[in-house]
C-alpha cells in the first residue's frame, strides 16, 4: 500500500490470563472508555485501537503503531502460569517498536516473580473501589502517552479556576485529595505563584500547559480574573471541564463558558476517581483528535494541505481568531454541529470552512463520488468462532464504513435478519447510525435498504416493522409457492447481487448457518458471477477468511467436495475489479485496522468511478 510509512499514532493492548475472572470485564472497561461503547456500538467513541491478549501464545503486531501502550493485568492465575507468561513478557523487551508497559497487581504480590519487572513500580489495585481506580490509572497513562506523541511533557497538569469568595473551600478539598491520591499536578494560585512573580504571566503560562478545571460556584461569572482565565483557555484551545457546584446560581452566566463538558456534583458525595477519569477522558478526546485527524489525512494522501485542526467545535469566540483570507479548512471533532449553529457562525465567517475529519477526509479525497447514487451491498456477519474483541471491532468497523458511505449519499443494501439479535444485529446497528447521525439531513430518500426474505418478514412484528420503515426501504422477495427457507435465501442473495454496484464482504458463519452453504460465500459467488467489484475483509475470520485464503492459494482440504471450492480456486485477486492492486487487496484481506480498511475502501471506490 502506498501508505506504508504512515503509522497509527497509538494502540492499546490489554493482557491478562484467561482464568482471571475479572479480565474480560476490565478489558471491556478500557475498550468502552477509549474506543467505543461495548453496549452501544453506534455511539461515537474516541476511537483509539484496543486489542485483547489472554493467551501467552498470542502475538500482537506493534509495527503499525507509533506508540504501543501495554497494560498487563497480573493476578494469582497469571503467577500460576508464570512460565508461559514470562516468555511472553520477555518477548516485549525484544521488540524494536516503541512500547510502554504498565503492570497492574490484582490481589497478589508479583514484584519479585517476573524478571522483566524487577525494580518496576507496579500499579497496586485496591480491593475497594477497584473498577474506578483502574479506569483512572488507565486514563492517566493514556493521557501521558498522548502527551509523549505530541512531544509534550508527560506530566498531567490541572489548572483550578475558581471564585475565591465562594469556591475556595471546595477547591481546597478536591486539590488535597488529588495530591494525596494521584500523581496529577495542580496549579492553584494560592499556593503556586511564588512571591515577587507576576501572577498574570504565571497564570497564562500555566493555562497553556494544563487541563482547565472550572469550579462553577455562585458569582464565578462576575469575577474578572475568572473570565480572563476562560478566554485564555479558549484562545489556547485547552481542554476545559466545568464542575457545577452552584447553590443559588448566577445573575448572568459568562457567555463563553459553553461548548465544553459540564459535570454536576454534590460536594458531600464526590467520587474522586470517577471525577478525575471523566476529566482525563475529555483531555484524551481533544488531544487524540489532533493526532488522529492528521493520521487520517496522511493515510488518504489528501493533496490539500490548507487546513487547521481544532480541538473543539467552532463557536463565536474562537472563530474570531481564524484567518478567512487564507481560505483554510478548520477541522473540528466529530460529530458535525447542526445547521442552526452554523448559520450563526456564518454571520461572521464562511461556514463552509468548518468541517469534521470524516467530512474533510471524504469530500477532499472522494468528492468525485458525490451524487453518484452508489448502491453498496453489505454482507457482514459475525463469524462462528469470533473472539470478543473481534466482535467489538467488527461493530466498530461497520459503523465507520457506513458513516463514510452515508456521507457520500450512497444507498446501502443489507440482507440481514433484524430479529437475529436485538442489540447486535447489523440491521439494527445500521438503523441506529442513520437515526443518530444522518436522518436530520431531511433527504428525500432512505439510504438504507433491507432486502428481506419472505420468511424473515413474516416474523417481524408490526411495531418493529413500522420502526424499520422510518429509516429504511424494504425490498420484498416474493415468489409463487409454499414457504421454503432455502428458496427464500437463494432468491434474496441473488437479488442483492443484481441490484448493487459493488459488494463489501466481512466475517460470516462457517457452521450453524441457514441455507445449503455459508451465506457470505454464496453472496460472494453471486456478485463475482455478475462481474461487479468486491472488497474482501478477511482479518476477522469466518467465511470471508476462507474465501481470502483460497484466492491466495491456501489449501482447505475439508472443502474439496463443496461446489464452490473449485470455483474459488480459479479466482485471481485481479478479477475482484475493486480498483485495488494485489498488495492492497492482500492488506485488506488480513488487516484488522479500521482506518486502513476505510482508506482502502475509499481508495478502491474512487479508482472504480474516477
Amino acid at each position: 500500500m502506498s501508505n506504508e510509512h504512515t503509522v497509527n499514532p497509538l494502540s492499546i493492548f490489554i493482557v491478562w490470563d484467561q482464568d482471571f475472572s475479572d479480565g474480560i470485564f476490565l478489558a471491556d472497561q478500557v475498550y468502552s472508555l477509549l474506543s467505543r461503547s461495548v453496549d452501544n456500538p453506534t455511539e461515537r467513541g474516541i476511537g483509539i485501537p484496543v486489542d485483547y491478549v489472554n493467551d501467552p501464545q498470542q502475538r500482537m503486531n506493534f509495527s503499525q503503531n507509533a506508540l504501543n501502550l501495554v497494560f498487563i493485568l497480573i493476578d494469582d492465575y497469571f503467577i500460576v502460569h508464570k512460565n508461559e507468561w514470562e516468555k511472553y513478557i520477555n518477548l516485549l523487551d525484544a521488540e524494536k517498536n516503541e512500547l510502554i508497559v504498565i503492570p497492574f497487581a490484582f490481589e497478589c504480590r508479583p514484584f519479585d516473580i517476573f524478571t522483566r519487572f524487577n525494580n518496576t513500580n507496579f500499579v497496586v489495585v485496591p480491593t475497594n473501589n477497584k473498577t474506578e481506580y483502574f479506569q483512572f490509572i488507565v486514563s492517566y497513562e493514556v493521557s501521558r502517552a498522548i502527551n509523549q506523541i505530541n512531544n509534550k511533557t508527560k506530566d498531567i497538569n490541572l489548572f483550578l479556576s475558581h471564585n475565591k469568595s465562594t469556591g475556595e473551600g471546595i477547591v481546597e478539598k478536591i486539590r488535597s485529595e488529588i495530591l494525596r491520591s494521584t500523581k496529577l499536578n495542580t496549579f492553584y494560585d494560592k499556593h503556586d505563584i511564588p512571591y515577587g512573580d507576576r501572577f498574570d504571566m504565571k497564570i497564562y503560562d500555566s493555562i497553556k500547559e494544563s487541563i482547565v478545571i472550572v469550579f462553577l460556584t455562585d458569582g464565578f461569572s462576575s469575577r474578572d480574573w475568572c473570565k480572563r482565565e476562560i478566554i485564555a483557555a479558549k484562545e489556547n484551545e485547552r481542554p476545559m471541564i466545568l464542575l457545577d457546584f452552584y447553590e443559588e446560581g448566577e445573575a448572568r452566566l459568562f457567555p463563553y463558558l459553553g461548548n465544553v463538558k459540564i459535570i454536576s456534583l454534590n460536594p458531600k458525595k464526590i467520587r474522586y476517581y470517577k471525577l478525575l477519569t471523566a476529566i482525563l477522558i475529555e483531555n484524551i478526546k481533544i488531544e487524540y483528535n489532533s493526532v488522529h485527524t492528521k493520521y487520517l489525512i496522511d493515510l488518504l494522501k489528501i493533496s490539500n494541505k490548507n487546513y487547521k485542526i481544532m480541538n473543539q467545535p467552532p463557536e463565536l469566540l474562537t472563530v474570531l481568531y481564524h484567518s478567512q483570507s487564507e481560505n483554510l479548512s478548520y477541522i473540528y471533532p466529530e460529530p458535525p454541529i447542526n445547521n442552526d449553529e452554523l448559520e450563526i457562525i456564518s454571520k461572521i465567517v464562511d461556514k463552509k470552512n468548518y468541517t469534521t475529519p470524516i467530512m474533510f477526509s471524504t469530500t477532499k479525497s472522494t468528492e468525485s463520488l458525490l451524487n453518484k447514487n452508489l448502491k453498496v451491498g453489505l454482507s457482514i456477519s459475525y463469524s462462528s468462532d469470533s473472539k470478543r474483541i473481534d466482535t467489538l471491532k467488527i461493530q466498530d468497523i461497520i459503523t465507520n464504513i457506513v458513516r463514510y458511505l452515508l456521507v457520500l449519499d450512497s444507498s446501502i443494501y443489507y440482507a440481514g435478519d433484524p430479529n437475529y439479535n436485538e442489540n447486535t444485529s447489523f440491521s439494527n446497528i445500521l438503523l441506529n447510525i442513520e437515526d443518530k447521525y444522518y436522518n436530520h439531513r431531511n433527504r428525500a430518500k432512505n439510504n438504507l435498504i433491507l432486502v428481506l426474505p419472505k420468511y424473515v418478514q413474516k416474523n417481524i412484528k408490526v411495531k418493529q416493522l413500522n420502526y424499520l420503515k422510518q429509516y429504511a426501504d424494504i425490498i420484498n422477495i416474493e415468489y409463487e409457492g409454499d414457504k421454503d427457507i432455502q428458496k427464500d435465501l437463494f432468491l434474496t442473495r441473488k437479488k442483492l447481487s443484481e441490484i448493487i454496484d459493488f459488494h463489501i464482504i466481512m466475517g460470516g458463519k462457517t457452521s450453524n448457518f441457514e441455507g445449503e452453504y455459508p451465506g457470505i460465500i454464496t453472496e460472494f459467488m453471486n456478485t463475482y458471477e455478475e462481474k461487479k467489484p468486491i472488497f474482501l475483509i478477511g482479518g476477522f475470520g469466518g467465511a470471508s477468511k476462507i474465501i481470502c485464503d483460497i484466492i491466495q492459494g491456501e489449501i482447505h482440504s475439508d472443502l474439496n467436495d463443496k461446489y464452490f471450492y473449485k470455483s474459488l480456486l480459479n479466482i485471481d485477486i485481479g478479477n475482484l475489479n475493486n480498483g485495488l492492486n494485489k498488495e492492497e487487496n492482500e492488506l485488506l484481506m488480513t488487516t484488522k485496522d479500521a482506518d486502513i480498511i476505510v482508506v482502502l475502501l475509499l481508495k478502491g471506490i474512487k479508482e472504480i468511478y474516477k
